[in-house]
């Protein structure tokens, strides 16, 4: 009984080791831009493992980097629907949503993951964009600041942060 446990467990183990070895593999091509390899790491990984939420997450990023917009965001519902309370679930669905034109929606996903994780510096400057956007520049900065506070040297959002001082002042100049 003993030796059938330990098969078991190591048998679990072993599955669960390999989907994770293939998602970090996945996430070492898509950081050398290597999409097409970096996503087939993670549908071996969700082969292995179809409960790899991180995969999963990892998958609908490539889909969206890809201009799939549709497939990241059924796949980015189906983990919501798996783990709804995954902030960065949400600050992905609403960058898809954002980049469809749905501003309620991505607004709605974007305010959804900072009410479950006020920390997460993207999804602050994500709002600060969508604000910026429809030209509330008043909404956009406080976002800007609020993710620069939790992450002063993130350069994409020091990047928006200056672009939207730039704007006022042309616009305060005329």
């Amino acid at each position: 009984m003993k030796r059938i446990t330990f098969v078991v467990i190591a048998i679990v183990f072993l599955i669960f080791f390999s989907s994770s070895l293939f998602n970090y593999s996945g996430i070492f091509c898509y950081r050398l831009n290597n999409l097409q390899q970096a996503a087939s790491f993670y549908y071996l990984a969700l082969k292995i493992n179809p409960n790899n939420l991180s995969a999963l997450h990892n998958l609908a990023v490539i889909e969206k980097d890809k201009k799939n917009l549709l497939v990241a965001q059924l796949i980015l519902e189906k983990l919501i629907l798996k783990r709804p309370k995954w902030a960065l679930a949400h600050k992905s669905l609403g960058v898809c949503l954002q980049l469809e034109g749905n501003i309620q929606g991505a607004e709605k996903e974007y305010l959804l993951a900072l009410n479950l994780n006020p920390k997460l510096a993207s999804a602050w400057n994500n709002l600060g964009v969508l604000y910026a956007h429809q030209a509330d520049f008043v909404q956009a900065r406080c976002c800007y600041l609020k993710a620069l506070d939790l992450d002063p040297r993130n350069n994409i959002t020091l990047s928006n942060y200056n672009k939207l001082n730039s704007k006022i002042a042309e616009d305060v100049n005329g």
